[in-house]
């Protein structure tokens, strides 16, 4: 694999780390700053997005290592399921690995790849409208 694509997998986790702090030291601000009811801000909100969307990454990455990666086909129905043979089916995207008529992949890693950068890319979207219709507090300050 290229190290081009590994790269967004590799560094998903530590921004998924770094924007869950951010997050936090950003609540705490607000709090002691007694701003609660205008926790809503841009940075605030692009906080969640990077938090979805590395999520989003970090959970694909850990998903498609855990479920789908091994140097045999043969192998994977052994370590994943117990069952002798070759994967019955097996998909990238959506996650599937289907052994002996039984899905591997749990139940849920689908949909929060789906969800997750819905709610991302909403974040996104919000941070900069809510950016662009809020007056610059600097210029009326003159």
């Amino acid at each position: 694999m290229s190290d081009v694509i590994v790269l967004p997998f590799v560094l998903a986790p530590v921004v998924l780390v770094a924007a869950a702090f951010g997050l936090v030291v950003h609540a705490v601000q607000r709090a002691w700053a007694a701003e609660w009811p205008t926790l809503a801000s841009p940075r605030a909100l692009g906080l969640v997005s990077a938090l979805a969307l590395s999520g989003t990454l970090t959970l694909y990455a850990y998903a498609h290592m855990r479920y789908m990666t091994t140097f045999q086909p043969q192998d994977l129905c052994m370590l994943r399921a117990g069952v002798r043979g070759v994967p019955d089916a097996r998909s990238d995207f959506p996650l599937s690995l289907v052994c002996g008529g039984a899905e591997v992949v749990p139940v849920w890693i689908n949909p929060a790849l789906f969800v997750l950068p819905v709610i991302g890319l909403a974040a996104m979207a919000a941070a900069v409208r809510y950016a662009s219709i809020r007056p610059d507090r600097k210029s009326s300050q003159v």
